[in-house]
C-alpha cells in the first residue's frame, strides 16, 4: 500500500477544500450529491487521486480559470481561493492538479498527481 508523504495539515486542507467544493457546487435539482474518491498508484513514485462529483459541472469556457485566484462561478458560493489553495498545495508537494468536466450539470473531476 502506497504511503503519501507530505505536510499532514496541508494535505488535509487540500482534501477538505475538494470536498467542500463538491458540496458547494452540487446540483440543486438533485436530492444528494455523490462524491467519488479514488487513488491509483501510477508508478512506484507517484499516486493519482481522483475527486469526482455529480454536481453542476464547469462549462468549457471556464475550465482554464478555476484555479485563478478569486475566480468563482457564483459570487454567493465562496471567495474563489479554495481551488487556488489546492493547486498551491499540490505544487508545493511536487505534484499537479487538473480539472475535467463535460459541461453544465455534468459533474466535475479533479485529478491530483502527487509523489510518494
Amino acid at each position: 500500500m502506497p504511503i503519501l508523504k507530505g505536510d499532514p495539515l496541508s494535505i488535509e486542507e487540500l482534501f477538505s477544500n475538494m470536498m467542500e467544493n463538491s458540496i458547494k457546487y452540487r446540483d440543486p435539482e438533485k436530492e444528494k450529491v455523490i462524491i467519488n474518491i479514488s487513488a491509483i498508484e501510477e508508478n512506484p513514485k507517484k499516486i493519482l487521486i481522483i475527486f469526482r462529483d455529480d454536481g453542476r459541472g464547469v462549462e468549457k469556457d471556464y475550465l482554464d480559470k478555476v484555479f485563478n485566484p478569486g475566480f468563482v462561478l457564483s459570487r454567493d458560493k465562496g471567495t474563489g481561493f479554495g481551488l487556488t489553495i489546492c493547486k498551491k498545495i499540490a505544487e508545493a508537494h511536487g505534484g499537479e492538479i487538473y480539472v475535467h468536466s463535460k459541461g453544465k450539470n455534468q459533474g466535475t473531476e479533479f485529478q491530483i498527481h502527487l509523489p510518494l
